[in-house]
C-alpha cells in the first residue's frame, strides 16, 4: 500500500503496547479518499498512519515542529515550500518546521498488481498447463475423481459442520459452496508444488482444471441455491434447526 508514515514527538500510546504488529496493515485504502489512523498521541504532536489513494491528497500546511514522512509502501511526493521530492517505499524525509508542505500519492502498488502482475500470473500458469498431456483415457477418469473428491469434500464438510453449529440448510449448503472455492490460493500453491517438482505436468494440469472448476462453479451453485430454496422467516428457519 502506499502510505505515509508522520512521526514527530510522542508519548502517549493509542495503540496497545508491547505487542507487534505491521504498519501497513492498520490502516486500508479507500477510493477516492484519504484514510489515517493516529497510532501515538501527544500533544508535542503524533505518529499518524495515511493511506492516499492514486490522486489524493493533503492540503498544504506547516507544523510548529520537524516531522519525518517515510513511505511504507506505493510511490509517493512531498511538496516542501513548492518544492517536489518523489519517495519509495522505504525513504524518508524530515520536513522542516514551520514551512508549508503537502503529501499525495503517485503510484499505488495495490494497483499495480492488481493491473499487471495478476494477469501475468494467470497467464503464466495457463502456459504451463498442458492439457494435451491428458491423452488417455485413464487419465481423464483420475481428473473426474480428482474432481468430485474435491467438491464432495468442500461442500460436504462445510455443509455437515455449519449445520451441526445451527445453521439452516440454505445457509449451510451455501457456506460449502463458498468453501468450495479456490481461486488464485490454489494456483500459487500448484506453482509452487510444480517448480519443486512435487507434482508432475499431468498432475498439475489435473489440478489447475479442479481449481478452475470449482471457482466459476461458485455463482452458478450460490443462484441455484437461491432459486430451489426462497427466503424464509426466522420462525421457519428457527422450527427447522429445532426439528
Amino acid at each position: 500500500m502506499s502510505k505515509f508514515q508522520f512521526q514527530p514527538n510522542m508519548e502517549k500510546k493509542a495503540f496497545p503496547t508491547a505487542e507487534k504488529f505491521s504498519m501497513t496493515e492498520k490502516v486500508q485504502y479507500a477510493d477516492g479518499s484519504v484514510v489515517s489512523k493516529i497510532i501515538i498521541r501527544n500533544e508535542k504532536g503524533n505518529i499518524t498512519l495515511f493511506a492516499f489513494d492514486k490522486g489524493e491528497f493533503l492540503s498544504e500546511h506547516a507544523a510548529p515542529f520537524d516531522a519525518i514522512v517515510q513511505v511504507l509502501d506505493g510511490v509517493g511526493e512531498v511538496v516542501i515550500d513548492g518544492i517536489s521530492v518523489q519517495l519509495n517505499v522505504g525513504e524518508s524525509i524530515i520536513m522542516p518546521a514551520n514551512v508549508n508542505f503537502k503529501q499525495n500519492l503517485t503510484v499505488k502498488i495495490e494497483d499495480l498488481s492488481v493491473m499487471i502482475l495478476l494477469p501475468i500470473f494467470f497467464a503464466f500458469t495457463g502456459l504451463r498447463t498442458q492439457i494435451g498431456l491428458l491423452n488417455e483415457g485413464n487419465l481423464w477418469i483420475t481428473c473426474g475423481i480428482v474432481f468430485l473428491t474435491a467438491v464432495i469434500g468442500k461442500i460436504g464438510g462445510s455443509t455437515l459442520s455449519a449445520r451441526f453449529v445451527g445453521q439452516t440448510w440454505k445457509d449451510s449448503i451455501s457456506l460449502g459452496v463458498l468453501m468450495n472455492t479456490r481461486g488464485l490460493i490454489e494456483l500459487v500453491v500448484l506453482n509452487i508444488g510444480y517448480d519443486l517438482g512435487i507434482l508432475s505436468p499431468e498432475i498439475f494440469t489435473i489440478m489447475v482444471l479442479m481449481a478452475l472448476a470449482t471457482t466459476f462453479m461458485t455463482g452458478p451453485l450460490l443462484n441455484l441455491i437461491n432459486k430451489l430454496s426462497p427466503q424464509k422467516t426466522i420462525e421457519e428457519d428457527s422450527s427447522d434447526v429445532e426439528g
